[in-house]
């Protein structure tokens, strides 16, 4: 079963953060669009139908430079750009931009010293992870390398 949307809502949105800190999203039953203003990079998941480790493992694959999916990453960031300026909220819009938003300076503290996922190509920043994954194959977190970081799990 894919997953099912509120009656007449064909894409959801939410956002994390605001300004140069934001993380905004939309996604639809299948598809993931992410836009991390202090990466300045879009991201575009395909997690396939259903629930489960399946459709969660495959969400660390990016699918944004490919020609086949251009379709969902414009119907995807259209839908969210749209829903912000009908909300007002136009700040990180900037509609001369080829993607649309606005590009904000570069943090001043590098992600790197945070980022936990250093060593993955995986969307956004921290940790993809679902209760059914907890101490399985997909728990990233029972990693010897990332025993530092005193998960204990």
């Amino acid at each position: 079963d894919s997953a099912v949307l509120p009656s007449g809502k064909e894409v959801w949105i939410g956002q994390l953060a605001e300004k140069e800190k934001g993380l905004y999203a939309a996604m639809d039953a299948e598809w993931k669009y992410v836009y991390s203003a202090p990466d300045d990079a879009e991201y575009l998941i395909h997690r396939g139908e259903g629930e489960g480790p399946a459709c969660d493992a495959r969400e660390c694959e990016d699918h944004v430079g490919e020609a086949g999916a251009r379709g969902v990453l414009e119907r995807l960031r259209g839908a969210l750009q749209e829903r912000l300026r009908r909300d007002g909220y136009t700040e990180p819009l900037a509609p001369g931009e080829s993607h649309g938003w606005r590009r904000y300076p570069a943090p001043k503290l590098a992600w790197e010293p945070l980022d936990e996922m250093e060593d993955r190509s995986t969307v956004a920043r921290g940790w993809q992870y679902a209760r059914w994954n907890k101490g399985g194959e997909l728990d990233r977190r029972v990693d010897p390398a990332k025993g530092a970081y005193g998960f204990g799990v």
